[in-house]
């Protein structure tokens, strides 16, 4: 693995890991099935062996964050399901129980100069990666700016092929 990744995980194994959107949908689509990855339209872009490498990426980490914009990214990209219950929405669920969630006021967010560039997510996402959580991206101008401003973030697109 790249020595930088390296270090950054060594640095955030406890104090957690933020999944931004498409990766986060990526995963736990691949927990229900990972045969579902080529059939989704939101994760056609991957494949099995990108999901294996975040999944062993995301089990580095003793802490998974999450973010109520997240989440809801996550559940609009899910779909609307026929009925409450399915795979998906238990998938969900057993992540949000999981993973620890913090909030930032919409309000603060966007007031943040970050905001002019990137939306409400991105911009949350980058206030908790300014308050010690990594951040786990695959956009790559979110990771460039980011990592522009001296903050911690992992562009998967860079780690795909190592793990």
């Amino acid at each position: 693995m790249d020595p930088y990744i390296s270090s950054l995980l060594d640095r955030y194994r406890t104090s957690g890991l933020l999944v931004d959107s498409n990766l986060l949908l990526l995963f736990l689509i691949g927990e229900i099935d990972v045969d579902e990855i080529d059939r989704k339209k939101r994760v056609q872009i991957y494949d099995k062996d990108d999901y294996y490498a975040l999944k062993t990426f995301i089990q580095k980490f003793v802490r998974l964050y999450t973010t109520p914009n997240i989440i809801t990214e996550v559940s609009n990209l899910l779909g609307r399901k026929p009925k409450f219950g399915s795979v998906y929405d238990i998938a969900l669920s057993n992540f949000i129980v999981s993973s620890m969630e913090s909030y930032v006021p919409s309000e603060q967010a966007s007031n943040d100069p970050f905001f002019a560039s990137f939306d409400i997510a991105d911009t949350v996402s980058k206030v908790l990666a300014a308050r010690g959580k990594l951040l786990l991206t695959d956009d790559y101008q979110l990771a460039n700016h980011m990592d522009t401003a001296g903050l911690p973030v992992v562009n998967f697109n860079h780690i795909r092929p190592l793990l």
